[in-house]
Parts: structure tokens; sequence; C-alpha cells
């Protein structure tokens, strides 16, 4: 008996790739379009689970859970990566970014007071301080990060799976699809002949 594919292989490939993307310094920008690198991770997965899936169309919850998965395993891969990364060169790209802004509001004392005071808060910030809110706004991420991957499932689903309805014929239906609906039992002997209305598809004429 066929049975359905597992959605371990889909959900790691998608995960790693949106944990990757999620991670890296400059790539993880394109998160801040619609979280773009994590929805990309969801449809994925789903599409391998598709191409996974030869006779048994996938339907969109399957979609969901292999996409929740993918987000559940690139929040980990952002965890080992992004925040080693985030430790390392976050404050430089921070204090290079409030430099930035102080050159645009040079002309406004009060905003570039309030940048250079951003700015002595980053150089004097401690490490325990930081490592404490990374892990916070990595605790967050995680959930967005599940959530919008499976959305990415669902949508991947929609975009790539063209079949409709249950296997094709020949087929056995896989563990866990609805049994088809039971047959009327047979009429007991000297039952009288069924007619529109009775029990067993008729009544008296």
């Amino acid at each position: 008996m066929l049975e359905k594919p597992s959605k371990i292989a889909p959900a790691l490939i998608g995960g790693i790739t949106l944990g990757l993307l999620s991670a890296i310094p400059g790539l993880n920008l394109g998160n801040a379009c619609c979280c773009l690198w994590v929805l990309l991770g969801g449809a994925i997965a789903a599409k391998m689970l598709i191409n996974r899936s030869p006779v048994y169309p996938v339907q969109s919850g399957d979609g969901a859970v292999v996409g929740l998965l993918a987000g559940a395993v690139g929040s980990v891969v952002n965890l080992l990566i992004g925040i080693p990364l985030q430790l390392l060169f976050g404050q430089a790209i921070m204090l290079s970014f409030l430099e930035w802004m102080r050159n645009l509001t040079s002309q406004d004392p009060n905003a570039t007071a309030q940048i250079d005071q951003a700015v002595r808060m980053y150089q004097n910030r401690p490490f325990a301080e930081a490592l404490v809110q990374s892990l916070i706004y990595w605790m967050i991420q995680a959930v967005m990060m599940m959530g919008f991957a499976a959305l990415g499932g669902l949508l991947g689903v929609a975009f790539f799976e063209k079949r409709k309805g249950g296997p094709p014929q020949g087929y056995p239906p896989p563990p866990g699809y609805p049994p088809p609906p039971p047959n009327y039992p047979t009429p007991p002997p000297g039952y009288p002949p069924p007619g529109p209305g009775a029990p067993y598809g008729g009544g008296n004429p």
C-alpha cells in the first residue's frame, strides 16, 4: 500500500534555505519585504513535498504543516548562525547606520544629539546585555518564522499542486484518507419490495 511521503526532507531543505537567507547580514534584508525569505522557504518545502508525492495530491493542510516545520528548522538555523553573526557584526552595522543617519540630519541639532546618544549606548553596551536582547529578538522572530513559513506552504500548494480530488483509479487510498461511505445493509428475506421513499432506496408506491 502506498503511503504519503515524509515531510522531514522537504522541511529540512526549506528550513535551511530560509534560515541561511535570514541569518546572513545583508541578505536578511529580504525579510523586510513581507518576510520574503521565510515565505520562499515554506513554498520550497511544499514544492518538494508535491514532487515526492507522484500519486496523491498534496492538500493545503499538508502544505501548512510542512511549511510550519520548515519555519521551525529555519529558526534553529538562525539561532546557531544568525545570533553569532549578529553579535560579531551587529554593532558595527548599527554604528555605520547611525553614522549615515547623522550625516542626513546634520542640520538638525536635536536629531544629531539623539543619534550621538544612541552611538554611545551601542559602544558601551555590555556583551551580556547584547546577548539577552538578541535571544529575546530571536524568540519573537522564531514565532513569526513558523507562522509565515506555514503561509508559504499554503501558497506553495496553491501555486504548484495542479491535481485535484483523490488518487487516480487503481491506487489504494493512503492511510488517513477518509473511507468510502458504508453500503446499505441487504434487506432480510421476505422484506417487501422497496418503493419510492422506503428504507433501502424506496417506499410504497
